[in-house]
């Protein structure tokens, strides 16, 4: 494709692009109550002004703090652009405009009346505020108002000026020409030009002495290929290859030998901030006199990028404070000063105007707005020539991708193409990034590098159209697609993980080119001081292992989705949008079962002296996050919790990954995504325990996850939930993948003591089960039995089609047996309400196919590793996942979870295990039997002394009449408060019961349900 061709596609889909993500922007924020705002993670509300600062260009900075005394900041995060609103938005504000005049000076009236409400960026987020940075495009006025208004909210926003900048660029590139510095690299990559090597470096050597004595080969030859390139070369580093390592030799090498000048970019403001970590440490090192005697020039180096935006350890390097330490910054700070006082006579809860426009100190109001706005200007006209002069000393400047446009901004002010160019420009996580964002600095420099690994996670894109097109090809892939080894150099040596771990990775993603330095190719936790293993138990215990796979396969552990249940409270439920029900309707997928086996295994390595920052539990859905950190935070505060996505770039000592799915089609969403379970397991230095339903997982033979499945059982210590849970009742099936790797785990897994029933007690609870079902007058039998006697039950069960499920924790848990009557299924569906109807339409994905096209949508950036890539007034979303439609961007947990449209999954709120006759899913067990009708006045005390557990059973898809006995038994307590319902609020059905002698043969199944369940209450 031509230059011109792309560009033109390009600016199409970033158009898509921009569309997908303003599905949930302004409009969508006016019409959705605030309740269900928080718990999308777009607004904090109950907020009031606190304070006033003016930062720098002149911006003022607002302190806001909550109404109600604790500040919960739902998703907002530092560099988050975000608007000013009254509590209840907006449209609310319009609905009481006559009030608000009077309530809160004014500001409700005037957003009410159409004025934009006043946005900024999120300067700093503390447990006790919220700062935002806001610039002069905002009102005074409105600004002013603040301060006596209360409550308030911030909203977050979506923004276009990362677009801006990317289209920017893209004018740029599609008008380019032969006198420009790029021009050469820029006919490479679009293949008009092939690429060439020099045979000597910038500075005339034919050799480098390298810095860093500890360099390995790959490591030597990338670095002297990318110096001797004359337009592009890539840098591909696996993970544990020493990426970073190398670009910072890179950069020093470019700088301080070969006297060139360096633009470093980056994605992510966190990628950029690492580097001028690693930067800084070696900028000091070694003493002047070897300096000069080398002829090496000082590393100065300044971070470009909003203050709210960098780490507080790069501070120093910033260009905030490189300026406030230049020449000719005293006047500037003057000019500073005097704004100060101008704008705090203008928000002083002191002078606010009177009826006739005056302040209390004599000065009108626009007069003081009218001085304010000059010395804003005096102050950027100062402070820019400051700017320019600090980069221009520079060698090298480090800036988020979009960061850089403001240079690049220079040429459209006029500035010569020389005075603005890099003679390199080197972008870390190149592959993490859309191409069009990589144009930005490259229309910088002469010759560009670009480092990174495209085996790992992809950039975010929203739009399903865009991602399917040319955005979601990076510049990375395309380099490699087109030129190959030509212009690649592989990090070949990973100093990580494990020779076992580092084998799987090595063959599935880098062509077997991957290999463990020997200095951890057999480490392992047992090799940790602190680590202690019982020698008796040595053989067998995870803790030797270096792959351990927990299979949970068979044992009724399925996953299920996260939804809103609470009530919504805010205005205009019904103008909301089809995307915004769907969302709620939908949600990041759980499994309450794998959380459990999580929490038990992490518990173990703790028991065996591991350290809590030395593991990482991570998982690929955030509704899982969620659930494991409500598990895990309160008693292991410092062990880390997070998404695959959000745990990119990190590495622990183990690793237990949670894979969450666990169905019976066989669905993974995007677990399919091999660079996602590439990220996972190598974050691991010596162990990786992974938990996953094999079935589910390797559904499909010679998948990528069904490879993975076949390493994990040739390489790893095999166990399966039965290990780790009191019980875990096996489902009929077929042999199959799972069944095989079931009998292997049987046979590899660490021994346990377990209960031996002695037979002439199993024949005894074989003639108790025969009778019952014997008994034409029972339908349900409780009995509480120890685990042992438990599973003769359920074994009996299977055997004779009886539905069975064990309930209750501790001493309380037993098993609650019943009849299941055959019927014919409906060749129709029931009938159902048009809600249902709706909601389902909503949550299907549209075609029908079982094979549920949800992308999982859920990515899950996780919330708190969100980093914002740009600079100034741009904040681009770090989302982990590409939508199927953009309609489908509303996230329904509160934080950076996507909706996922995979409405036809059943949900698995339960952690008890349920087995049904020849493996039938519990949707269609529960079909599978009688559904009587509930009879009233046992419906409602049911509700009324068992709400939470009867809910969740009715929700989970069991028959109201199973519902109320199960959540009964689960309560001694409550069977009690029941019993003396029945006697206190309806004393006639005892003796009702009583006079009929029970059910007599021929009544329907629901008398007889009602007997046995009050014989139940009354005689607990």
């Amino acid at each position: 494709m031509s230059r011109r061709a792309w560009v033109a596609e390009t600016r199409k889909l970033l158009a898509e692009e921009w569309a997908a993500e303003n599905e949930l922007a302004e409009d969508k924020l006016d019409v959705t109550s605030r309740r269900i705002l928080a718990r999308l993670g777009l607004t904090t509300p109950f907020l009031q002004v606190d304070a006033v600062r003016t930062g720098m260009y002149g911006r003022s900075v607002l302190t806001f703090v909550s109404c109600k005394g604790i500040l919960a900041t739902g998703a907002i995060s530092v560099g988050d652009v975000v608007r000013v609103v009254p509590n209840e938005g907006p449209l609310a504000a319009a609905a009481s405009k006559k009030d608000a005049d009077a309530k809160d000076g004014g500001f409700a009236a005037t957003i009410a009346s159409g004025a934009r409400p006043p946005s900024g960026i999120v300067a700093k987020v503390s447990e006790e505020a919220i700062e935002v940075a806001f610039d002069e495009r905002n009102d005074d006025q409105q600004l002013r108002d603040l301060l006596d208004v209360r409550p308030l909210r911030l909203d977050r926003l979506p923004n276009d000026a990362t677009n801006a900048k990317q289209l920017r660029a893209l004018e740029s590139l599609e008008t380019i020409d032969p006198t420009h510095h790029t021009y050469h690299a820029a006919q490479v990559l679009f293949n008009e030009a092939k690429p060439m090597q020099h045979p000597r470096f910038p500075n005339g050597t034919e050799a480098l002495s390298f810095f860093n004595q500890g360099l390995n080969e790959p490591q030597k030859e990338a670095i002297g290929f990318a110096l001797r390139s004359r337009d592009i070369a890539l840098i591909h580093g696996p993970p544990g290859t020493g990426k970073t390592t190398s670009v910072v030799e890179l950069i020093r090498q470019a700088a301080q030998v070969m006297n060139l000048r360096v633009l470093v970019c980056a994605p992510s403001n966190v990628a950029v901030d690492n580097l001028v970590l690693r930067l800084a440490e070696v900028a000091d090192s070694g003493s002047k006199r070897r300096k000069r005697e080398r002829n090496l020039r000082e590393i100065s180096l300044v971070r470009l990028g909003h203050p709210a935006r960098v780490m507080p350890e790069v501070l120093e390097h910033s260009l905030d404070a490189v300026v406030q330490r230049a020449d000719a910054t005293e006047v500037v700070e003057d000019i500073r000063q005097e704004l100060r006082d101008v704008v705090g006579q203008m928000v002083s809860r002191h002078s606010t105007s009177n009826k006739k426009g005056k302040t209390t100190r004599k000065r009108p109001f626009k007069e003081l707005r009218a001085e304010a706005r000059e010395l804003r200007k005096e102050l950027r006209t100062r402070e820019r020539a400051v700017v320019d002069t600090v980069i221009k000393r520079a060698n090298v400047v480090l800036a988020t991708n979009t960061g850089a446009a403001s240079i690049l901004k220079k040429t459209a002010r006029g500035s010569p193409l020389d005075e603005v160019a890099f003679d390199l420009v080197i972008i870390d996580e190149a592959a993490q990034a859309i191409e069009a964002s990589c144009w930005i600095p490259v229309l910088l420099g002469r010759r560009v590098v670009l480092a990174g690994d495209h085996k790992q996670l992809p950039p975010t894109i929203k739009s399903h159209t865009a991602a399917q097109g040319l955005l979601g090809t990076t510049l990375f892939d395309r380099v490699v697609d087109m030129y190959g080894d030509r212009v690649v150099r592989l990090l070949s040596i990973q100093y990580r993980m494990h020779q076992v771990i580092n084998d799987w990775s090595s063959s599935e993603m880098y062509d077997s080119r991957l290999i463990a330095d020997a200095s951890v190719a057999s480490r392992k936790l047992s090799d940790l001081e602190h680590v202690h293993i019982d020698s008796a138990e040595a053989e067998d215990d995870p803790l030797q292992a270096t792959l351990v796979l927990v299979d949970t396969a068979f044992c009724g552990l399925e996953e299920g989705v996260e939804g809103d249940d609470e009530d919504d409270d805010g205005p205009n439920e019904g103008s909301k949008s089809a995307a915004m029900i769907q969302a709620e309707a939908s949600g990041s997928k759980y499994n309450r079962g794998e959380a459990e086996i999580v929490v038990k295994y992490v518990l173990k390595l703790f028991e065996h002296g591991l350290r809590q920052d030395e593991v990482a539990v991570i998982t690929p859905y955030n509704a899982q996050v969620h659930l494991l950190r409500s598990l895990l935070h309160e008693r292991y505060p410092l062990l880390e919790v997070r998404s695959v996505d959000g745990f990119q770039g990190r590495e622990k000592e183990v690793v237990v990954l949670s894979l969450v799915r666990s169905n019976d089609k066989g669905v993974v969403g995007f677990l399919s995504d091999d660079r996602r379970l590439n990220v996972a397991i190598t974050r691991a230095r010596r162990q990786v325990c992974l938990i996953a339903d094999s079935e589910t997982i390797a559904a499909e033979e010679d998948s990528f996850l069904g490879r993975v499945v076949d390493y994990f059982q040739a390489h790893a210590l095999l166990q399966t939930a039965e290990d780790y849970l009191e019980e875990c009742v096996p489902v009929v099936a077929s042999a199959s993948r799972a069944s095989i790797a079931k009998a292997k785990a049987q046979e590899t897994k660490i021994p346990r003591e377990r209960e031996v029933v002695a037979p002439d007690r199993v024949a005894e609870i074989h003639r108790m089960l025969r009778d019952f079902m014997a008994d034409a007058l029972k339908t349900v039998l409780e009995l509480k039995f120890s685990p042992g006697e438990r599973q003769v039950v359920h074994a009996f069960c299977e055997d004779h089609g009886l539905g069975h499920v064990s309930t209750g924790s501790g001493a309380a848990r037993h098993i609650i047996v019943r009849k299941i009557a055959e019927r014919q299924a409906q060749s129709a569906p029931p009938e159902s309400d048009k809600q249902s109807k709706l909601e389902a339409e909503l949550i299907d994905d549209g075609n029908g196919d079982d094979n549920d096209n949800d992308d999982d949508n859920d990515d899950d950036h996780d919330d708190d590793e969100k980093d914002e890539n740009n600079d100034d007034e741009e904040v681009e979303e770090v989302e982990e996942t590409v939508k199927d439609d953009p309609e489908s961007e509303v996230e329904s947990d509160g934080e950076d979870d996507s909706a996922d449209n995979s409405g036809s999954d059943e949900n698995s709120e339960s952690a008890d295990t349920t087995s049904k006759p020849n493996g039938a899913s519990g949707a269609s067990a529960s079909a599978s039997a009688p559904a009587p009708r509930m009879d009233p006045a046992m419906e409602a005390f049911t509700k009324q002394f068992l709400p939470k557990k009867y809910q969740e059973l009715v929700e989970g898809g069991m028959a109201p009449n199973e519902a109320c006995i199960v959540a009964a038994s689960a309560s001694a307590s409550a069977s009690a408060s029941a019993s003396a319902a029945i006697s206190s609020e309806d004393a006639s059905r005892k003796g009702v019961f009583e006079a009929r002698g029970g059910a007599a043969e021929g009544e329907d199944e629901e008398l007889a349900f009602l007997d046995s369940l009050i014989v139940h209450f009354l005689n607990f």
